[in-house]
């Protein structure tokens, strides 16, 4: 993700990259229901599979993505952009649902 389409730079691999993450620290996508926003009662706002917008590495361009990871009770994602690009431990307070477009009649 990037102006003008061109790929960001790889993310600096973390020593714990590889490794699994902890237990209770993802939620599977049956666990974690899809919402517009968390109302106080503990849930994601964004479920596994669901489709968002987010800053890529905080720019202030929104890209589409899909959620791929629930972390931390729902405060950070891990996403994977539509142009092929991944991101870890994306915070909420980058990401919004992603805008519906209506389709016009042929």
């Amino acid at each position: 993700c990037g102006p003008g389409g061109a790929p960001a730079e790889p993310a600096a691999a973390d020593d714990d990259a590889d490794a699994e993450p902890a237990a209770g620290a993802v939620q599977p996508a049956a666990a974690a229901p899809a919402a517009e926003g968390s109302d106080g009662d503990g849930a994601p706002a964004f479920a596994v599979e669901a489709l968002v917008e987010a800053r890529f590495r905080g720019g202030d361009v929104f890209y589409p993505a899909l959620v791929l990871v629930v972390r931390d009770g729902g405060k950070t994602f891990d996403l994977k952009y539509t142009d092929g690009d991944f991101e870890e431990r994306v915070p909420i307070h980058l990401m919004r649902p992603l805008a519906r477009r209506r389709r016009t009649p042929a």
